[in-house]
This record gives structure tokens, C-alpha cells and sequence, in this order.
């Protein structure tokens, strides 16, 4: 919490933490915004003013936002490090590299990335081919390759690895994810009437307010845009991973308010035919704290 309202330019001036007997702890903080983000809100919207003793987070957040705005957007955010307090990516949160959401995407498309990349390749399906499914050390020898591919091409930590030398990408694909899911009040679609009821909240949100600053880039300038700025196909294949992430999500909580867990359900045509035989119906992706699950 405290890196969160530090984002923010906030800082608490007390803090109490209460805890009951039925296991609920209620922790209360009285927060303002620091000194130069005062003299940067009273400034005025327009203004480039800044102080020698600013933030190194502060041009992250939104320079001219008042305390109101700061205290609903870390209301909502709350949420999310309720979720997953800690990730991989916290450093670059701390710093304000990433915002919150940003990090916490960046570390659901990590997950996603680690189960879902496609690692054998259109070269193994041409070996399967090629082969004879009734040769016994055919077929041995096809699973010894498998199971090779799949536990040395990306380890956990070259896909990690990979994901935190392209943050300006992941700032990227999580704008193309958030322009698509976050309600927003000018939507056109079926969620127009919830977005209506929450107008009065939404107004305040400065995370649209970071989403409208650019135009989010579509999906073919996303691709060209990843292969023009990664340096070999490894590092391509995990950036894109995260596109087809964005793209096959049919619907997620990660900006629900009120969660103890994100969940995606995801549309499977993502699936290669060739570890995924038996495309399923659907699919769910869970994460939580300690957990992570797919149904």
C-alpha cells in the first residue's frame, strides 16, 4: 500500500492497523499529497512547473490530480495488490516505471506466457508428420523431443527475463488490453447502462485519464511494432504471447473493484491444434496470491 499512494504523490501522516478475532484487519491511513505535488495541483492542468525535490515516480501518475482523484484511483488499485501483493515486476512499480496495473499485467501475461507459448514450432509438426505414429522408437523419439522443447526452450526466467527488457512494449500491449475491458462511460456496447450508474466514479479515474493521453496501437501495429523492436525470434515469441493473451480474452474482473482473485475467461483458439488435440469449450485463468489455476 504504501508504494501504491507513493505513485501517487501521497504520503500518510498515520497509520493504524486493527485487527478481530474473525481474522479481518482493517488498516487505516491518513494521506495527503506531498509538497511538490501541492505546488504541481495548484499550478494549474496546464502547467510543466517542477520541483528539485520531486518524486522519481511523480511524471508516472497524473502531476495535477487532487487529492480526491489520487484517493479514489488508489481505492481501486487496492484491489489489485490485494490480489497479488508481490511480483516480479514490483521494483519497476516502485520506481514508476510501470504502473500497478501495468505490473500486474505484466505479470499475468509472464504466467500466461510460461503455459501457453507455443514451443515446438511449426518445424515439430512437420517431424510429426514425417514420421510413423505406429514405429515405436518414432514415437519415442518424438515425445523425448517434446518434452525437451517444452521444459528448456523458455524457462521461467528467460520469459521474465525477456518481459523486463521490453517495458516500453508492455506498456503497449496493456493499453491495447485496457482499452478493450476498462468500463468506460462512453462505451456503445452492453455495458453502456453500468458505465451510466457509475459515471459519477468514473469521471474521477485517472486511470482513463493515462489511457487517453495516446491512442492505443491495434493489433497488426502491435505485431510490426514487436518485430521491429525485439532483437531475435525468442524474444518476439514471448512479446507476442502476450497479444494473443489481449486478444483472446472474453472477460475479466482485473477492474472490478472488489476482488480476491483476476480471472480471464479466454476464448481457446489460441491453443495449438498440435499439444491441444481436444480444443476445449472454454477456458478459465485464475490467479490469486498463492495460487494459480486453469479450468
Amino acid at each position: 500500500m504504501s508504494d501504491l499512494y507513493h505513485y501517487y504523490s501521497m504520503y500518510s501522516s498515520r497509520k493504524y492497523v486493527e485487527q478481530f478475532s474473525n481474522g479481518v484487519t482493517i488498516i487505516s491511513l491518513y494521506l495527503d499529497l506531498a509538497k511538490h505535488a501541492k505546488k504541481l495541483t495548484h499550478s494549474g492542468a496546464g502547467s510543466s512547473s517542477t520541483s528539485s525535490n520531486a518524486s522519481p515516480v511523480l511524471s508516472a501518475a497524473i502531476p495535477h490530480a487532487s487529492i480526491e482523484e489520487c484517493v479514489a484511483q488508489i481505492k481501486k488499485e487496492a484491489s489489485l495488490l490485494f490480489c497479488i501483493p508481490n511480483t516480479p515486476f514490483q521494483t519497476l512499480f516502485k520506481t514508476g516505471e510501470l504502473s500497478v496495473q501495468e505490473a500486474v499485467y505484466a505479470n499475468v501475461g509472464w504466467i500466461f506466457a510460461q503455459h501457453f507459448l507455443n514451443r515446438l514450432g511449426s518445424e515439430y509438426a512437420t517431424l510429426a508428420e514425417i514420421l510413423d505414429p505406429n514405429d515405436a522408437t518414432d514415437v519415442e523419439v518424438l515425445a523425448k523431443l517434446k518434452k525437451r522443447l517444452r521444459q528448456e526452450t523458455f524457462t521461467r526466467e528467460l520469459v521474465l527475463d525477456i518481459l523486463l527488457r521490453h517495458r516500453e512494449l508492455i506498456k503497449d500491449l496493456y493499453a491495447h488490453f485496457a482499452h478493450v475491458h476498462y468500463v468506460s462511460a462512453d462505451s456503445g456496447s452492453a455495458v453502456s447502462k453500468v458505465a451510466d450508474r457509475l459515471k459519477a466514479d468514473l469521471h474521477v479515474s485517472l486511470s482513463m485519464t493515462r489511457l487517453q493521453d495516446q491512442e492505443p496501437l491495434s493489433s497488426d501495429e502491435l505485431r510490426l511494432k514487436i518485430t521491429r523492436v525485439t532483437t531475435n525470434d525468442h524474444d518476439a515469441m514471448v512479446m507476442r504471447a502476450l497479444l494473443d493473451f489481449n486478444e483472446h480474452v472474453l472477460k475479466t474482473n482485473f477492474y472490478q473493484p472488489t476482488k480476491v482473485a483476476l480471472s480471464f475467461r479466454m476464448d481457446p483458439g489460441f491453443l495449438p491444434a498440435i499439444e491441444y488435440p481436444t480444443k476445449p469449450y472454454g477456458l478459465f485463468l485464475i490467479i490469486g496470491n498463492e495460487f494459480r489455476g486453469f479450468h
